[in-house]
């Protein structure tokens, strides 16, 4: 097998093999839990400059503003009154429409301020170095608003100031925390084994690793319904789920960033080393994480938004904590969907069905191994096996068996009903013409519909997989006298089953058995030039 470090391909299946990781590290822990009632500190002065503040900024609700009280009945100052920070909170005290007016009052100052983060630092902490950016420094972006002068005697603005401070340190927490999943120990050593793209192809031929768009979306994707899923909201609700679809675009940004830089030259990589650079690409890119944390802190746009999107309707509000463990499993499995779907379609593997679950419609039984049945409706995933099959005629080899490593998904988290969902849904959003690009558009939008959202998270999500799929509904009350070797359409796997397919049997844009369409989806399933499937067919070939 042979490789060249330009191909995007490169970067998707180093990704993938982490899900055959063994127990992986756990990333360092967060140092401050995010709703931790602060302990006091000695008072300080802050910085003599006059900051800007935002006095014409909408006003907090009368309950939750600052009622007058002096800073001396509370331990913390009045700041202590809006501890437990929540959504709903931060809506009610209208502190969106008041980070709005103060950004577009503060923010060309920005640059001369070392960004957003910064200058909002000194502003209500008297702290210019609160800068939050992913630096190495372990405390410049602590929060601790106790005895703060400026926060405290902010007046009607300590509470949205105070839920603004929170949820942009609980945003770089979640920075921190996805980009420790991503660079465990355990997944770096899984990267360097270069034995498992095998599995899962086992073809005649070596496999063809050039770079292809499929792959490089689906490792967009992959990566931001990952990065999207460990906020610590998730895509679940309507208050919510919005930003998951910013997190989601920022994190295509950042990989798609990083590609670019790492894709290489043509300088071919033999099979053996193929796991070492592997494992040197994918730390490359998750490091472009740092990118889109410091951006966004400076007041940048990052995935066509800025902080306020991210943060907005008070989502990193309550905490900024990922979940490793549920995060790593999640990359691993989407990861190694992509690369498996890539490895399945360079082979004659693909997907019949359309007729009743219990293969009363006289078309042939499929494989009940390798079935889903939904609607009513039957799905089988079919492999051609040639490598090793029978030959029964000069042009004619090979029976359909078990796809390769199929008896493998479970260990990454897969299952086949999963590979035919994922593929049937995105055969019936735009049958054979399902693309990268699409996928990745779907993705966005579906994040952003809290009814749909939490379906994305796993491999059954629609294009995930993309196995052709060839629905033979219009055939299923053709008399079998009219479609000669109509009983064999569908063959169980076995070393003898050579299923036939004499006419047309895919359905068509107009519903009928079409054979433009049956000729584009064998060709998408790799039996271009390939007679076996018509082996026996009384009028012989017929495409």
């Amino acid at each position: 097998m042979r490789i060249y470090s330009q191909d995007l391909t490169v970067l998707l299946l180093s990704l993938a093999i982490g899900a055959n990781a063994s127990p992986v590290l756990q990333p360092r822990p967060r140092q401050e839990p995010s709703n931790t009632l602060p302990h006091r500190r000695p008072s300080s002065a802050g910085s003599a400059e006059t900051l800007p503040s935002s006095s014409t900024s909408p006003s907090p609700s009368p309950t939750s503003a600052s009622n007058g009280t002096s800073s001396a009945e509370f331990a913390c100052g009045p700041v202590e009154q809006f501890f437990y920070p929540t959504p709903e909170k931060w809506q009610a005290s209208n502190t969106g429409p008041w980070l709005d007016t103060w950004w577009t009052q503060n923010s060309p100052r920005f640059a001369q301020r070392k960004g957003f983060s910064s200058l909002f630092g000194a502003s209500f902490l008297g702290n210019p170095g609160w800068t939050c950016q992913d630096d190495g420094s372990v405390d410049n972006c602590d929060l601790d608003p106790c005895d703060q002068p400026k926060l405290n005697n902010a007046g009607k603005e300590t509470e949205p100031a105070y839920y603004v401070l929170q949820s942009v340190r609980n945003l770089h927490s979640y920075f921190l925390g996805l980009k420790d999943s991503f660079q465990v120990g355990g997944i770096f050593a899984s990267l360097q084994k270069d034995d498992w793209a095998y599995t899962y192809y086992k073809d005649k031929n070596d496999v063809d690793m050039g770079a292809t768009n499929q792959l490089f979306s689906g490792l967009l994707s992959a990566v931001g319904v990952v990065a999207s899923f460990a906020a610590p909201f998730g895509p679940s609700t309507n208050l919510l789920v919005g930003s998951a679809s910013a997190i989601f675009a920022g994190a295509i940004s950042a990989t798609r960033l990083q590609v670019t830089k790492v894709s290489g030259n043509d300088t071919p990589v033999k099979g053996a080393d193929m796991g070492a650079k592997l494992a040197q690409i994918f730390l490359k890119a998750t490091t472009n994480l740092i990118t889109a944390n410091n951006a966004l802190m400076n007041g940048e746009k990052y995935g066509d938004a800025d902080i306020r999107e991210y943060i907005k309707d008070g989502k990193f509000v309550e905490s900024g904590d990922v979940d490793a463990t549920a995060t790593i499993a999640r990359a691993n499995t989407l990861l190694a969907s992509t690369a498996i779907n890539y490895l399945w379609k360079q082979q004659k593997i693909f997907i019949m069905g359309g007729g009743p679950c219990d293969d009363s419609a006289g078309v042939g039984s499929g494989p009940q191994e390798a079935k889903l049945c939904r609607d009513g409706k039957a799905w089988y995933l079919f492999y051609w096996r040639e490598y090793g099959g029978i030959q029964f005629g000069k042009k004619h080899w090979g029976n359909v068996d078990i796809p390769p490593g199929l008896t493998d998904l479970n260990a990454e988290g897969i299952t086949i009903q999963d590979i035919i969902g994922a593929s049937v849904d995105a055969y019936k959003i735009a049958g054979l013409d399902y693309s990268p690009d699409m996928h990745l558009n779907r993705t966005q939008q579906a994040l952003s519909d809290a009814s749909i959202a939490p379906n994305v998270g796993g491999p059954s999500w629609e294009g995930t997989f993309t196995i052709p799929v060839c629905d033979i509904t219009p055939i299923l009350n053709i008399d079998g006298k009219n479609f000669p070797k109509k009983d064999v359409i569908l063959q169980p796997y076995g070393a003898k089953k050579v299923p036939q397919w004499c006419a047309p049997i895919c359905a068509g844009p107009n519903g009928s058995a079409d054979f433009e369409t049956t000729q584009r989806w064998v060709e998408a399933a790799q039996m271009k030039n390939f007679q076996s499937f018509q082996a026996y067919c009384p009028k012989g070939e017929w495409l």
